[in-house]
C-alpha cells in the first residue's frame, strides 16, 4: 500500500495548487457537500482515469471495508509525451450481502483514502492524502477536520474504541484520538511513518523511513536505537506484546520474537542466495502464530511451517488472462477475518490500455490461495 502512497508525496504542492483542475476533473464533487462519485458506478471513467484501492478491514460478521481514490493522467508541459498522476478524489467500498458498492461519504472527499480501521460496527475510521480523515457513525462516512494546519499525508490509522485511536503519516506526523478529537502529538522523528500496530492501549508500534521502528510504552513514543536495518518499512503487523512481524524495501523482513527485532528471510533465498531477486514488500497480515501472507513487488509469500515461502500463483476466475492484459497486481493490503475469511486488495495494471491507468483489485482467499473476485474498471 504505502509505496503507492508514497509517489503521491512530490505531486502534494501541485495538487494543493491545482483546486479548481481537481474539482473539474471529479465530476460531482464540484458542488460542496456531494461525494465524487463516479457516475458509471464504479466503472473506468475514460481513458486515463482510474480508481486505486490501498487499504481494508472488516467485522467478524463478514462485512467488510476497502478504502483507495480516484486519480487522472494529466500530460507534462515539457512535450516528452509524458504524464503525472493526479489525485481527484477518494473512494470507500462496502461489502455487505455478498456485494461490493461504493459507499456515499457526507462532505468533499478530494483526496484518495490509504488507510482504514474500525473498532465495532458503530465506530471507525479511515485516513489518506493530506490529512483527510473520515469517520463512520454505524450508519454513514462523514469527512471531519483534524488538527488545526494539518497538510500531511496520513498514512495508517488503528482505532482501539472509539475513544481510542492513532495515525501516523509524512514528516513523522503522529495524531491520537480521545474520542472527541485528533490532537497532533509529539513525534521523535522527522522521517515518514507509514504503518501502526498496537496490541493494548498501553503498547503499540510504528515504523517508516531508514529503518525507523518507533515504541509505544509507558504513555510515551520513543525510538528504537539501534534499528536492524536501515531500509525504508512499509508495514507492521504484532500478534501479541512480544511476537509480531515487519516488512519493507529490498526483501526485508523482521522478526519480534520476545522483544527483540531479527532479520529473517524467505525460504527461497535459503535455497539460492545469489540468484534470489528481493523485491519491496509493502503487506503483512497475520491470521495465527503460524500463518499469514506478504506481498510485495512481484512477490507474494505465506507463512507455513515457520517459514516464508512463495504462494501459488494468483487464480483468476474472470477469465482476464495475465499473459495478455495483466502486467501486474500489487497486493497492497489485507484483512484476515477471525471466521476464516480473508479479504485483500491491490492494483493492477492493463496492458492494452493507452494510458495504462492502474485499476483497483478486490481478491479473496480460496481453496488455499488468493483468487480475483472484483476489478474496479471492469
Amino acid at each position: 500500500m504505502l509505496k503507492h502512497a508514497l509517489r503521491y508525496t512530490p505531486l502534494l504542492v501541485l495538487v494543493l495548487l491545482l483546486v479548481p483542475l481537481r474539482f473539474y476533473l471529479a465530476g460531482n464533487a464540484s458542488q460542496p457537500g456531494q461525494y465524487p462519485a463516479n457516475p458509471q458506478g464504479n466503472k473506468l471513467l475514460s481513458s486515463g482515469r482510474s480508481q486505486e484501492l490501498y487499504g481494508i478491514t472488516g467485522l467478524p460478521d463478514g462485512e467488510a471495508w476497502a478504502v483507495g481514490g480516484i486519480e487522472t493522467l494529466e500530460p507534462t508541459t515539457h512535450g516528452n509525451n509524458g504524464s503525472i498522476k493526479i489525485p481527484s478524489g477518494g473512494t470507500i467500498l462496502h461489502f455487505i450481502d455478498n456485494s461490493w458498492a461504493v459507499e456515499p461519504v457526507r462532505g468533499s472527499l478530494y483526496q484518495p483514502l490509504l488507510s482504514i480501521s474500525l473498532d465495532s460496527a458503530q465506530d471507525g475510521w479511515a485516513v489518506g492524502l493530506a490529512g483527510t480523515l473520515v469517520h463512520y457513525d454505524g450508519t454513514r462516512w462523514s469527512t471531519r477536520p483534524g488538527p488545526t494546519h494539518l497538510t500531511q499525508n496520513l498514512l495508517s490509522v488503528k482505532m482501539l474504541s472509539a475513544q481510542d485511536g492513532w495515525a501516523v503519516g509524512s514528516s513523522g506526523t503522529i495524531l491520537h484520538y480521545d474520542g472527541k478529537q485528533w490532537i497532533d502529538m509529539q513525534s521523535p522523528t522527522t522521517l515518514d511513518l507509514h504503518s501502526i500496530a498496537f496490541t493494548s492501549p498501553e503498547e503499540g508500534w510504528a515504523v517508516g523511513n531508514s529503518g525507523t521502528i518507533l515504541h509505544y510504552h509507558d504513555g510515551r513514543w520513543g525510538l528504537l536505537h539501534p534499528t536492524p536495518t536501515s531500509q525504508t518499512l512499509n508495514a507492521i503487523t504484532m500478534l501479541s506484546a512480544d511476537e509480531g512481524w515487519i516488512v519493507g524495501n529490498q526483501g526485508t523482513i523482521l522478526h519480534d520474537r520476545n522483544g527483540s527485532w531479527e532479520s529473517v528471510h524467505p525460504a527461497g533465498y535459503y535455497q539460492n542466495p545469489s540468484g534470489y531477486q528481493a523485491g519491496n514488500f509493502s503487506m503483512v497480515a497475520m491470521s495465527s502464530l503460524r500463518s499469514g501472507w506478504i506481498a510485495g513487488d512481484q512477490h507474494l509469500l505465506t507463512y507455513r511451517s515457520e517459514a516464508w515461502i512463495e504462494a501459488p500463483p494468483i487464480g483468476d476466475p474472470l477469465g482476464i488472462s495475465s499473459d495478455t492484459k495483466l502486467s501486474n497486481i500489487s497486493i497492497t493490503a489485507m484483512f484476515l477475518a477471525p471466521n476464516g475469511a480473508s479479504w485483500a486488495v491491490g492494483n493492477v495494471a492493463l496492458k492494452d490500455e493507452k494510458s495504462t491507468p492502474d485499476l483497483g483489485v478486490i481478491l479473496t482467499y480460496q481453496a488455499g490461495s488468493l483468487r480475483i473476485s472484483k476489478i474496479t474498471g471492469l
